[in-house]
């Protein structure tokens, strides 16, 4: 059985804009038995362990999401359904976190109806694909929107210092993919590719969680592969195996110094005017891996992860419930030439300055890195192994920010990314041969609004859709840019660096 995850968050945000009238929790929710393939719903105390900034929510409210008001702070689109009580209305989430039980009962409920838009809370939002009616209540199956289909006018802000221990995390089992295997090659480096999000797997059937978890991270088993989140000082993910031939342990984290997040979105008649996220204190990256295969070639991996969870905020008190959810990525390549061989290296680099992303007053898309970076640690000269044949790595891992409304893959609001690839080359250890080794490191920021999934997830997803006989979805609904921030190789000894033109 895997283990459900808790994620670090670097993201955490208060909004004093307008009061909200809770929800109270539905005792006849409670009662209600789950679905197979469901969550049971909590009971009515408040769940032990939870952060004090969190103990005003409900049960219900830090399980499904915080609950849509009408205010004259937010306009909504006309065809959305607005469940101001959605909170005590869900029954039951199913593993693959896309299909929801809701009390026919419930207040709004009579109006779900495929090609609607639901918004029952911060998480049960999207738009209707299927509706079953089941012994438990309506069995709604969402898939994603872009924010401009929910809202039509808002103008939101805030500013507020990070509290990484009170992530509230919500795993999704079954969610139709986590990780995509790819053939492996059986020479030479490819090239690298900075991964956005990856999301593509075939399920093993488990329980999610009575409750979410708070804050503290574990470790989620993927197959032979075991996803351990960074815990102390920064935000990153350790990935180990173990199994057919090839053991490995690789660490990427970006390193944080006294964080805080700055977000607004300003919507005008369904037009976006402001959205941004900036990310304060990022303080460096670090990366470090040793791999080992007995098998060579037939060893070798190629592999992105997709981790599904999101490890959320809810942003208490904001007329729209809004969440800053956090996102990790990773893919891994190996390329062993030879029956047996050994590759370790570490690198270490600080910045200076923020990340910030998005649009303000209606101005252009654009991204603010870090204006200067320094190497601490160079790949290459730690580059150290053995093996007849040519070795080379590539570790891509991506952490994104997003504030928005939705669950899953299906998150939609202003966002901003960090992606960086690792990449490195070793020559063979073999007498005569000169010894030649490289380290290269590419960064960029990913940014925009909406949601946005790779063409292969979204392939799986719709696989998923098709045999429930749902119409398939998009792969974006918003916008996604992008711009590089650093792009260089270091070689060792100098004089393996190719000549110009070669």
């Amino acid at each position: 059985m895997r283990k459900a995850v808790s994620l670090v968050v670097i993201a955490a945000l208060l909004v004093a804009v307008a009061c909200r009238k809770p929800d109270s929790a539905a005792s006849a929710v409670s009662a209600a038995p789950a679905a197979p393939g469901a969550t049971a719903p909590p009971a009515a105390a408040t769940p032990s362990g939870i952060p004090p900034s969190l103990a005003k929510l409900t049960p219900n409210e830090l399980k499904w999401g915080i609950s849509p008001t009408r205010n004259d702070k937010v306009t909504y689109q006309p065809d959305v359904i607005i469940m101001e009580h959605g909170s005590d209305a869900v029954r039951a989430m199913a593993t693959n976190g896309m299909t929801w039980t809701i009390d026919a009962t419930a207040p709004g409920a009579d109006q779900i109806a495929v090609d609607k838009i639901l918004f029952a809370t911060g998480r049960v939002m999207g738009r209707v694909l299927k509706v079953d009616h089941t012994p438990t209540g309506l069995a709604v199956t969402l898939g994603p929107v872009a924010i401009t289909d929910v809202i039509k006018d808002c103008n939101i802000k805030s500013d507020q210092p990070i509290d990484i221990g009170s992530a509230v995390v919500y795993t999704a089992a079954d969610f139709p993919g986590a990780t995509t295997t790819d053939e492996p090659e059986a020479t030479g480096l490819a090239e690298p590719e900075v991964p956005s999000f990856f999301a593509s797997y075939r399920p093993q059937a488990q329980a999610a969680p009575d409750i979410p978890g708070f804050g503290t991270p574990t470790e989620l088993l993927m197959g032979d592969f075991h996803v351990i989140p960074v815990c102390c000082g920064g935000l990153g993910i350790t990935l180990q195996t173990d199994a057919k031939g090839v053991k490995m342990t690789a660490t990427a984290a970006v390193e944080l110094n006294h964080p805080s997040v700055h977000f607004a979105l300003e919507i005008r008649g369904g037009t976006i005017y402001t959205a941004f996220v900036q990310l304060q204190g990022t303080a460096g990256f670090r990366v470090h891996f040793s791999a080992g295969t007995e098998v060579g070639i037939a060893g070798n991996i190629k592999r992105n992860f997709f981790v599904p969870i999101d490890a959320s905020f809810p942003i208490i008190g904001a007329p729209l419930p809004l969440s800053v959810v956090l996102r990790q990525t990773l893919r891994i390549e190996t390329i062993f030439t030879a029956q047996n061989g050994t590759l370790e290296a570490t690198g270490e680099y600080t910045f200076g300055g923020d990340f910030k992303a998005g649009k303000e007053n209606g101005g252009d898309w654009r991204a603010d890195g870090p204006t200067s970076v320094t190497t601490k640690q160079n790949l290459a000269n730690t580059l150290d192994g053995m093996s007849l044949g040519v070795n080379g790595l590539v570790f891509a891992y991506g952490a994104k920010v997003i504030v928005g409304i939705g669950a899953f893959g299906f998150v939609t609001g202003p966002y901003v990314g960090y992606n960086t690839v690792i990449g490195v080359n070793k020559t063979s250890s073999m007498p005569g041969v000169l010894p030649c080794q490289s380290g290269t490191l590419n960064t960029s920021m990913r940014f925009g609004v909406g949601y946005q999934m790779p063409e292969p997830v979204v392939k799986v997803i719709n696989i998923f859709m098709h045999a429930l006989g749902i119409k398939p979805i998009n792969s974006e609904g918003g916008i996604e840019k992008e711009e590089a921030l650093i792009d260089k190789t270091d070689y060792v000894p100098a004089g393996c660096k190719p000549k110009e033109g070669a």
